[in-house]
């Protein structure tokens, strides 16, 4: 057999050279395979070590958002709050006893530090991690802390190999905006959803009012599953995310309501106070008609006369026209508009201001049953409805149900 000298001799030992040259490989082998075993059952473990730490600040974090008591708690309970989570909490602008807007955010960092390296992003993920993401927070006003809020984000994989994120809420808003809603009827000072038009992520969402009561609120908010944050199978829908919220939802999507509710008004008037954008008195000045093949509609000029809800009037007395039917006209009747007779007065729920200054304005879009009879008992139930709506005068209070 050709070969080096010697190389197919054996040794004083009866072992030839390329035995021993391959049992040294093959050792080489086995221990490299037990290094990688090992490094990779470590990286499994410290992912999940990072989870369930996650996890553990989550609870905390949760307790802490959860106890806060939106209208009593104080300035000073929030400062103990910031104490408490300031390597993870951070405000925009300032943050003073007159105003303070929150955040706390928690999330896997090692996941957060691997974001710009997507090849080890996809070996971190087959390691059992996700990237993860928990947020809470709460708003001070004048010494007292009126809003909180505490979110859960986690990346899903679906089986086709798309990313989305999905996403469970709980928050406290002052008003919910839009027409009045059926939901809202049965339960004014809450609203349960998913919204319809998100193509990259699942999401549902609960939403309060600092008048909710208390149960409830803890309820919805620990509805939120942190259970997804550890769970071996990963969650993947919304029943997942909040379990009891989506029963809710699903169980109210089922339900058919009675338009006739809001067709005839019979909501209380709090409830175009609160969630109104904008609210004036205003007095009839003219009517007129116009004609659209087969329709016929109405135009009322209202003169406005003072506003109780919105930026202050730059232009009292000043006249604006809206097209108006009965649906917009707080009552009973079927063609209440015909009750828009001038020198009459009425409070006026709008989703658009008024006045703007200069020029020809557009038309008051009023919601439905908004144009209500000026009296003194309609006044005040408008009146609770604007006090219950106490962050009015945000520029991001805007929270569509």
């Amino acid at each position: 057999m050709l070969g080096l000298p010697g190389w197919n001799k054996p040794d004083g030992h009866g072992v030839y050279p390329s035995m021993a040259f391959r049992t040294s490989w093959g050792r080489a082998l086995r221990v490299v395979g037990l290094a990688v075993l090992v490094l990779v059952a470590g990286l499994a473990v410290y992912v999940q070590i990072q989870q369930h730490i996650l996890r553990w600040r989550a609870e905390r974090l949760l307790v802490d958002i959860r106890e806060i008591q939106m209208g009593k708690s104080t300035w000073a309970d929030a400062q103990r709050l910031m104490t408490r989570w300031g390597a993870w909490g951070g405000w925009q602008g300032s943050c003073t006893a007159k105003r303070c807007d929150y955040q706390i955010v928690i999330g896997d960092s090692l996941s957060a530090s691997l974001i710009h390296y997507q090849w080890l992003e996809e070996y971190y993920g087959w390691l059992g991690a996700r990237g993860e993401a928990v947020v809470g927070g709460f708003l001070v006003r004048d010494g007292i802390v009126w809003g909180k809020d505490f979110e859960m984000e986690l990346d899903v994989r679906n089986l086709h190999g798309d990313y989305y994120t999905l996403m469970a809420r709980a928050t406290s808003v002052s008003r919910f905006s839009n027409e009045p809603d059926l939901r809202l009827i049965r339960h004014p000072e809450y609203y349960v959803g998913m919204p319809d038009a998100c193509e990259v992520c699942k999401a549902i969402y609960a939403r309060f009012t600092p008048f909710a009561d208390a149960g409830i609120v803890r309820g919805l908010m620990t509805d939120i599953n942190l259970d997804c944050l550890t769970r071996f199978f990963p969650c993947v829908n919304e029943a997942d995310a909040m379990p009891a919220t989506w029963k809710q939802v699903m169980a109210e999507r089922s339900q058919r309501f009675d338009r006739r509710l809001i067709e005839s008004c019979r909501f209380p008037m709090e409830l175009l106070g609160r969630d109104s954008r904008y609210v004036a008195v205003a007095d009839v000045v003219s009517n007129r008609f116009t004609h659209d093949w087969d329709h016929l509609t109405q135009w009322t000029t209202f003169r406005l006369r003072m506003q109780l809800k919105g930026k202050e009037i730059r232009d009292p007395g000043k006249s604006v026209e809206a097209p108006v039917k009965s649906a917009m006209v707080y009552g009973t009747d079927s063609d209440r508009e015909k009750g828009l007779l001038p020198g009459k007065s009425f409070i006026l729920a709008i989703d658009s201001q008024i006045v703007r200054g200069q020029g020809q304005d557009p038309s008051p879009e009023i919601y439905e049953c908004g144009i209500i009879p000026l009296n003194d008992e309609n006044l005040a139930a408008v009146g609770r409805g604007i006090q219950r709506d106490v962050l009015r005068g945000d520029a991001d209070n805007d929270v569509q149900p």
